[in-house]
């Protein structure tokens, strides 16, 4: 499966990161044939060769600036667009580089431009991605473009194009804690980072995951466990409460950077200072510059 490939309107939308950045070309292109894609959008400020109409797509390039927002009646019109390629009988994919950020971002705005509210629409595509959206700005982008469709009366039918099983949650949006966002630039400026993550030990949930790829819920389910008995285990409890002990602290905890190497991957785990029972998890390929990744790392966790 090409990277971050997830349906948003089943058959009818979806979202993806760039083609060919972990897998050929051709074999995601061709893997957007066999579903039936036939209207690519590309949201990077640049055209990587091939071009996807010498595969037999359509394509539009609207140019987004990595970690940015786009114009709003420029965004608009690109909306109306999609919307009316599905509604003509097109299936429309958008992908920028990690399939993220100004995809989701985009995506949001159709949902919105559909009739869903900005925090529904939100809502319900951090349900198909957690890491859907990756900035502030992007998310107050998606607010402003709420109230523009309003402004302006644009909503269009959500019963033309819309999958009647997409059901947003009505639940309000937890925003992203200012930590999350420290990891949004992580996978660019680390060469060969493949995931980053969040867990809170005390809530028991990941509040952040940020990937190049999908992953089954099991393999989460299982990163979060494997975090959690790392950190607070029945045995490194012990361990802590001894050395509190010995050397008469009340420090609760002695363990904060653990790095883990694995036949393929370096996992490396810190806690945060301004928060010990948050968990940073950074995953990399072997060939990583290790120095660098922890360097950067605490610059990130430790500040």
């Amino acid at each position: 499966m090409p990277v971050g490939f997830c349906w948003i309107i089943d058959q009818k939308l979806a979202g993806a990161g760039q083609p060919g950045l972990i897998h050929d070309i051709a074999e995601d292109y061709s893997y957007y044939k066999n579903l039936g894609i036939s209207f690519i959008v590309n949201l990077t400020e640049n055209i990587v060769p091939p071009s996807p109409t010498q595969y037999g797509f359509r394509e539009k390039h609207f140019p987004i600036n990595d970690m940015s927002i786009p114009n709003m009646p420029a965004a608009h019109q690109l909306c109306q667009e999609i919307l009316t390629a599905i509604d003509e009988g097109e299936t429309v994919l958008l992908h920028c580089k990690a399939g993220l950020g100004r995809t989701g971002t985009i995506l949001a705005c159709c949902l919105v431009l559909q009739g869903k509210t900005a925090i529904d629409a939100l809502q319900y595509i951090r349900i198909k991605n957690s890491s859907y959206v990756q900035t502030t700005e992007q998310e107050e982008f998606i607010d402003q473009y709420q109230l523009y469709c309003q402004q302006n009366k644009c909503e269009i039918d959500p019963q033309k194009v819309e999958n009647k099983q997409v059901i947003a949650s009505k639940d309000p949006i937890e925003k992203k804690p200012s930590e999350n966002r420290l990891f949004d630039k992580f996978i660019e400026q680390i060469p060969d980072t493949v995931a980053t993550a969040i867990i809170d030990l005390q809530t028991q949930k990941m509040t952040h995951l940020q990937t190049i790829d999908n992953h089954p819920q099991q393999v989460i389910d299982l990163l979060y466990a494997a975090t959690e008995d790392m950190y607070q285990g029945p045995k490194i409890q012990e361990i802590e409460q001894l050395f509190c002990q010995i050397r008469q602290e009340q420090k609760p905890h002695y363990f904060k950077e653990i790095i883990v190497f694995s036949k393929n991957l370096i996992h490396y785990f810190s806690r945060f200072s301004n928060n010990p029972h948050h968990i940073a998890v950074i995953v990399c390929r072997t060939n990583v510059n290790l120095a660098n990744l922890v360097s950067k790392a605490r610059s990130y966790v430790w500040q």
